[in-house]
């Protein structure tokens, strides 16, 4: 601001207007930034917000100028107020305006695990469950990510006893058979060796005991051949983690919309940028709407980790858009090795969203993010309302229901949409009118029903209304009120999505892959590394000021710059210089 200001100043003007912003995100120093982006973002949903209602109240002041002065413009050629195009009406930017005021800090905290005040919510059970597993998660995928340090320890280990103190394990068994065969009598003359300096026993024994010798030997030397993919298999099985991943280096692709999957690439390349090369990650980006089928699926291997942001698909607004994630999710899920059976011969997902739905993909962990916080939009409250009634009845029907139970149209983002027909006069049997066409009698339960009853582990059938694929299913059923509805909501699902679910699952993408990297950074016998550093240690915690060409070239005569040239002269003293 400083500078800008001088700038101002050299040509002559005033400042008037603050033109830096401010993102109250404090001193951010860490390479691997979150906590500046979140802030940045979250400022400008803020300002976007305020220039809405700007131009809003100037479309208003537009108009009350032109009713005012109508009969003088009328006159005029082409007379018609000067409006700003928008498609955001007064109650909209309400309703966005509550949507971020009320819901976003709190899902934040609870993903972060603090509260505004910078206190842990993590100390009560009931409180940041979803930090809780988040953090578990990172937890586990660290597991991944340090087994070849860990299992390279253990063969170490291994072969420092086998080797070192002359212990193999299977000369240990067969000396612990001789052992427990003297011990109870039974005579043993001959001695289990086979060997070049055993060449004398080997002739004067039976052949049995040499042949027994030879083949313990040759048990120890598999053992050693092997020693790592047993070691590996023995820790899978012990820690319950996926038996037939590949073995060695992890991959991490992380899919959702375009600025978190490229910011998280960034975030999860500079905790790692420092590590060793025995606990590393291969990290990968790409948008689940566009190209990770395209540039991934055919690289997809045994133990890949898939980390994939999900919209919240119970609005109609973003139901398709959850389920092309999820086919994209799906595609990649079900290439496996032919050669394993089971889940773990595939990649290993973890999918985080707002939607409690969790498919059937494999190897998957579904977080859901905290949604009860936000309000309910209208599409919602028809969808669950008409979803569990066993007959039919029409969307104006329940809206008004809403209505009449005490809560009025603000309570419900998008409410405003219905006030067209919600209050006016209709018939007396507008209760007895079907969704379906008159010549249909099936009920809308039966209809979603059919296609979202489930199979669960148990035998038991259970109904999942979450399912993005029924929720388009069951739009389609809809009567003109319904439909009419949903589609004038769909630009509040638009802003939620781009505004503040995305904000929230990049916010919980960066809890996830920071506990990874917290669990990795410390291996055995190794000092850690620093995860808040790269080695080319950039960091810009700042933009440069909005000063132009001219402007700079005047002020390379201040005094800072002069006596920076004199240093240079004088240190260059010797030399032929031209200034």
């Amino acid at each position: 601001e400083n500078e800008v200001r001088e700038s101002f100043r050299i040509r002559g003007q005033l400042y008037l207007e603050d033109r830096v912003f401010n993102n109250y995100s404090g001193h951010r120093p860490a390479e691997p930034t979150s906590v500046a982006i979140a802030s940045t973002f979250h400022t400008f949903t803020w300002l976007l917000l305020h220039i809405l209602r700007a131009v809003n109240a100037r479309n208003e002041v537009e108009m009350a100028t032109f009713r005012l002065h109508r009969g003088n413009l009328l006159k005029m050629d082409n007379a018609e107020p000067s409006l700003v195009p928008t498609l955001y009406s007064v109650h909209c930017i309400n309703d966005m305006q509550s949507i971020v005021a009320n819901s976003c800090v709190a899902t934040l905290c609870d993903i972060v695990g603090y509260d505004e005040l910078g206190t842990s919510l993590t100390k009560e059970k009931s409180l940041a469950l979803t930090n809780r597993e988040l953090v578990q998660q990172g937890k586990l995928w660290a597991a991944h990510v340090n087994e070849p340090w860990t299992i390279t320890v253990a063969v170490g280990c291994y072969i420092f006893v086998s080797v070192g103190l002359d212990l193999p394990i299977f000369r240990l068994v067969r000396t612990g058979i001789l052992t427990l065969l003297n011990q109870s009598g039974v005579n043993t003359t001959g001695t289990l060796a086979f060997g070049y300096q055993h060449f004398s026993v080997m002739l004067s024994q039976h052949v049995l005991w040499t042949l027994i010798g030879f083949i313990t030997q040759i048990l120890d030397a598999l053992v050693f051949i092997y020693l790592a993919k047993i070691f590996t298999w023995i820790y899978r099985w012990a820690t319950g983690r996926p038996m037939w991943a590949r073995h060695g280096k992890r991959t991490v692709v992380i899919v959702d919309v375009p600025w978190v999957h490229q910011l998280v690439n960034q975030f999860v390349s500079k905790l790692f940028s420092q590590s060793y090369s025995f606990v590393s990650l291969d990290v990968h980006s790409a948008n689940g709407l566009d190209h990770f089928v395209h540039r991934y699926t055919h690289r997809v291997v045994r133990g890949v980790l898939i980390a994939i942001g999900r919209p919240d698909g119970r609005l109609v607004g973003l139901a398709k858009s959850e389920s092309a994630v999820l086919l994209a999710g799906k595609q990649a899920a079900f290439i496996r090795n032919p050669l394993y059976d089971g889940a773990s011969s595939g990649p290993e997902f973890v999918t985080i969203g707002h939607n409690p739905f969790k498919p059937a993909m494999g190897l998957v962990n579904h977080i859901s993010l905290n949604s009860g916080i936000r309000g309910k939009f209208a599409d919602e409250i028809l969808y669950e309302q008409l979803y569990s009634l066993p007959y039919t009845t029409s969307s104006t029907h329940i809206l008004r229901s809403i209505s009449k139970n005490g809560r009025s149209p603000t309570d419900i983002y998008g409410m405003h949409f219905a006030e067209t027909f919600l209050f006016t006069e209709l018939d007396t049997d507008i209760e007895a009118q079907s969704i379906n066409p008159p010549h249909e009698t099936i009920p809308v339960f039966n209809i979603t029903a059919k296609m979202a009853i489930m199979q669960s582990p148990k035998g038991k059938k259970i109904h999942n209304r979450d399912d993005p694929a029924v929720r388009m299913a069951f739009s389609s059923r809809l009567d003109a009120d319904g439909r009419d509805v949903e589609t004038m909501s769909i630009k509040l699902h638009q802003f939620y999505e781009h505004r503040v679910a995305s904000l929230e699952r990049f916010v919980a993408f960066c809890v996830m892959f920071h506990s990874l990297a917290i669990h990795c950074n410390r291996p055995w016998f190794c000092f850690g590394w620093n995860i808040a550093r790269s080695q080319s240690n950039l960091r810009v915690a700042t933009t440069a000021s909005p000063i132009t060409a001219d402007n700079s070239s005047s002020q390379m005569t201040s005094t800072g710059v002069l006596k920076i040239a004199r240093l240079l002269h004088s240190k260059l003293r010797g030399f032929e210089v031209k200034f």
